[in-house]
């Protein structure tokens, strides 16, 4: 029976309504934050702690090989392995550390499967020049690329198993064996990206290069609830091959039916634990509406793809006509759970809409809704188009009446021009389609919620300026936009810490109208000193010292930091 649009509209703004009042004041998620570090970023210590811990804001696991801590002259200073107890990691410090500034680096695995780097340092006694990372926290590029794109090979492989399962066992068009092809393309497109994903994931989590992973690095993957997902993923796809059988055949009864939408719900269960609804304010609802969005989002696309290679075409044209009313009523409630879950699932992890346009993340979404918009518009004209059919017919259950659409109120002649007009319209549709899945991809990589601080690789900039008679250490942290931390370092050409008559420090950015200002230094040490400074705006920033060493000893060193 068709669905009545007072019916249906007033029940769409409801859900919509309701949802909307319950998720805006959800803060975003994002992935493990820093809570604190002991001891705090920057401190200065008189004695050497025994421990030194950081601690996160979810449970995580942590990247042995890239979690340590550097001795001031760059040896490894921790001893034995870093530990994790749920959210805090715990390194141990080797003994008789000796004074200096330390890094203290992290890579840790959330709950969601993605890895976050990033490091502070501290100093014992008296700073010094902190030692360098040579590492690449940000992981391999190649990497996080591969993985986007398998991400979204493995949508297209779920729409069309989806999709055409079903529209082998509800449509009933006659074309089965062809039908059963797609499916089995998109199962194996599925297993394919599966066993893919599971090892691309290694060298991502690890960040190694392609090649350059280990037995453990492979273990720590299989052993984690996104290894647990891909492995299941690859049962249920092995399961469902052997029902498939049923379709073509025909013989699909209650219980078949059954499986295979149980069979198809499991597999849907398996994405969920492989983004970021583990680390959403509310796992349990994030994992229904991911199952709901992706679910129906696959079965309209799918079916969309069934439609154009199989039923739309010009030798089908009277069938066609027959069951396009019959998928216009699908598509429009598959289109309801698609939009309802996926503004439900957006506002839980991306937080109030009028910040999506300041992070990564909610610009995402942004686009994905101006496609799924387009999408729309096309599908609401391909429905006025399909309603001019009127002559076409089918029972509930979707079995095409081929006598009431050759009938003398649905003469061919009229039927074939708009026939063929929706399925040009389909094709649009398939390819913004294309578009929204594969900016979907981009999004499960990307950190969502990312409005306020996050976890960052150590990116501060440090630099050694020389002059006659001293060499300056220079560090700003994070050496990003917003607050930094000054440090300066005074040393003799032979490398002896040197104790300065005067300081003068000033900063400026041409470019951005910035006249040099001056900076007001504490002393922390005979030959360090410090500030807070906050850097407004992107562009090149001009540091500027000059330092008088003696009565009439006074030289002047600069240095330029880019901040993006």
């Amino acid at each position: 029976m068709r669905s009545s649009p007072r019916v249906t509209r007033p029940l769409v703004a409801m859900l919509f309504g309701a949802l909307i009042s319950l998720l805006w004041t959800i803060p975003a998620a994002a992935h493990a934050t820093v809570v604190a570090t002991n001891p705090e970023s920057g401190a200065v210590v008189e004695e050497a702690p025994d421990t030194i811990t950081v601690e996160f804001s979810e449970p995580v696991t942590v990247v042995a090989a890239e979690t340590l801590i550097l001795a001031p002259n760059g040896t490894s200073a921790h001893d034995g392995e870093p530990t994790v107890d749920g959210s805090v990691l715990t390194y141990r410090l080797n003994e008789n550390a000796p004074n200096g500034t330390y890094l203290v680096s992290y890579r840790v695995i959330s709950d969601d499967g993605h890895p976050i780097p990033g490091g502070f340092t501290f100093s014992i006694g008296s700073p010094s020049a902190a030692p360098q990372l040579a590492a690449n926290l940000d992981g391999d590029a190649f990497v996080a690329g591969a993985l986007v794109v398998n991400r979204f090979a493995g949508y297209v492989g779920l729409a069309l198993a989806l999709g055409s399962v079903l529209m082998l066992v509800f449509a009933g068009i006659d074309r089965r064996r062809a039908i059963a092809r797609l499916t089995i393309a998109g199962l194996s497109l599925v297993a394919a990206t599966a066993v893919i994903g599971l090892y691309l994931q290694v060298p991502y989590q690890a960040g190694t290069g392609m090649f350059e992973v280990t037995g453990d690095d492979v273990g720590a993957v299989l052993a984690s609830p996104f290894g647990g997902a891909y492995l299941v993923r690859l049962l249920i796809v092995l399961t469902a091959l052997p029902l498939l059988r049923l379709g073509v055949t025909g013989a699909t009864g209650r219980s078949s039916r059954f499986a295979l939408a149980a069979l198809a719900v499991a597999l849907l269960g398996t994405w969920p634990f492989t983004g970021h609804a583990l680390t959403s304010p509310v796992p349990a609802w994030s994992i229904v509406a991911d199952v709901v969005h992706l679910g129906a989002g696959s079965l309209w696309i799918g079916g969309l793809v069934v439609l154009v290679a199989h039923l739309v075409r010009r030798d089908r044209t009277i069938e066609a006509a027959a069951f396009l009313p019959v998928w216009s009523r699908w598509a429009t409630w598959l289109i309801i759970a698609l939009a309802v879950a996926g503004v439900g699932h957006a506002l839980l992890q991306a937080g109030n809409p009028l910040d999506w346009p300041e992070t990564p993340y909610g610009r995402l979404l942004l686009v994905k809704l101006a496609l799924f918009a387009l999408v729309l518009a096309s599908a609401a004209i391909a429905r006025r188009l399909v309603a001019r059919l009127g002559g076409a017919a089918a029972d509930p259950g979707g079995t095409v009446d081929t006598e009431a659409v050759a009938g003398p109120d649905a003469p061919g002649r009229r039927i074939a021009p708009t026939v063929t007009a929706v399925r040009r319209l389909i094709v649009v549709e398939l390819v913004i389609a294309a578009a929204v899945l594969a900016t979907t991809a981009f999004l499960v990589r990307a950190v969502p919620g990312e409005v306020g601080p996050q976890p960052q690789a150590p990116q501060y900039f440090s630099t050694e300026l020389t002059a006659e008679a001293y060499t300056l250490q220079f560090e700003l942290d994070p050496g990003m936009l917003g607050e930094n931390a000054l440090h300066l370092y005074l040393f003799t050409p032979d490398g002896e810490p040197l104790a300065p008559l005067e300081w003068e420090v000033s900063m400026s950015n041409k470019a951005a109208g910035v006249a040099p200002v001056g900076i007001g230094v504490a002393l922390l040490a005979p030959n360090h000193v410090s500030a807070d400074v906050v850097l407004p705006s992107a562009g090149e920033w001009l540091f500027e010292f000059k330092i008088r060493t003696g009565e009439f000893d006074r030289e002047t060193v600069s240095a330029t930091v880019t901040v993006e």
